[in-house]
């Protein structure tokens, strides 16, 4: 189908980390921890850092199993916010 193949597209584009494999349904929660990863990145957000751990760790419950795919992003990061 044509979703298959715009899927295909923006995996392959460098629009997105290579490493996760994108499924449709998957698409806006990737997109959601992207920018969700990027404010863990900002140390001037530190004050979102607990709510963006949660809002994560939301959409790894709901993604079950798939949230694997996601870990090797998120993980230092956590990691870094809990030392900081």
């Amino acid at each position: 189908s044509s979703l298959n193949v715009d899927v295909k597209t923006a995996v392959s584009s460098k629009a997105f980390t290579p490493h996760v494999a994108l499924a449709s349904e998957q698409f806006y929660a990737t997109k959601a921890i992207s920018a969700l990863l990027d404010i863990l990145k900002a140390t001037q957000q530190r004050q979102h850092h607990s709510m963006v751990i949660q809002a994560i760790m939301f959409i790894f419950q709901s993604l079950g199993p798939k949230c694997v795919a996601f870990l090797p992003q998120t993980i230092p990061l956590f990691l870094s916010v809990v030392r900081s």
